[in-house]
């Protein structure tokens, strides 16, 4: 079984009905980093399966710029999932 913890993050101040650009984008972030936060051995597939439905492929260069940044940085900090995960 998992751990709960006490305060759990949560997605705060963005509502999803929010059509603005920036708005969406930084939803989109917050949701990157949720799932790359909540990554172990045994969430991965079904981890890879959300993150593939966010569709980051189909998004402008500059978001993807950082999103791509997101993801190298979690694996700079987690360096034991960089090889497993793969």
């Amino acid at each position: 079984e998992l751990h709960k913890a006490d305060q759990r993050w949560t997605l705060e101040n963005i509502s999803e009905t929010d059509d603005s650009y920036d708005a969406k984008k930084e939803l989109l972030l917050r949701k990157v980093r949720f799932i790359f936060n909540i990554v172990t051995l045994t969430t991965r597939r079904f981890l890879t399966k959300e993150f593939l439905c966010l569709r980051v492929y189909q998004l402008p260069s500059a978001v993807l710029n950082e999103v791509v940044s997101i993801i190298l940085d979690k694996s700079v900090q987690e360096r034991r999932y960089c090889i497993n995960l793969l």
